[in-house]
Order: C-alpha cells, then sequence, then structure tokens
C-alpha cells in the first residue's frame, strides 16, 4: 500500500505557500518542494517534526497510506 504526503493539501487549507514553510522551519527549498509534489520516497524523523511543529499537526495530517479506501489489518 502506497504512502502519500499531503503537504499540499495541509499548506493549501492553512492559506501558506511553500517559501513560508521554508521561513519558518528551516527545512531546505527543495525537500518541502519534493514533499509538496509527493515525490519522496525517504523523509527525516527531523524533518517530520520540525513540518509538525511549524503547521501544529500531527505525522497523521502530513501522510496516508493509499490503499483500498478500508483500512487494512496489520498482521
Amino acid at each position: 500500500m502506497p504512502m502519500k504526503c499531503k503537504l499540499q493539501d495541509l499548506l493549501w487549507s492553512k492559506k501558506l505557500k511553500m517559501a513560508d514553510v521554508v521561513r519558518m522551519t528551516g527545512i531546505s527549498k527543495t525537500t518541502i518542494h519534493s514533499m509538496y509534489h509527493d515525490r519522496v520516497t525517504k523523509v527525516d524523523y527531523g524533518v517530520v517534526e520540525k513540518l509538525c511543529a511549524a503547521l501544529e499537526c500531527t505525522p497523521g495530517d502530513l501522510f496516508a497510506l493509499e490503499g483500498t479506501g478500508e483500512r487494512e489489518e496489520l498482521s
């Protein structure tokens, strides 16, 4: 089940631009751009912590598992 980065949706709902997040967090423009366009394959915990602190959200707000629409049981 692929994971999706929802940074674009989160910024849209908070009426923020990528440049605002770069200034707020100190995270590189390249990293924010990749996350915004859902092109990342790995994310550093420090990046997630900074984003969550700056945007007042949780990792669950930033990322979602894409699937059939129903939650799958983990074994």
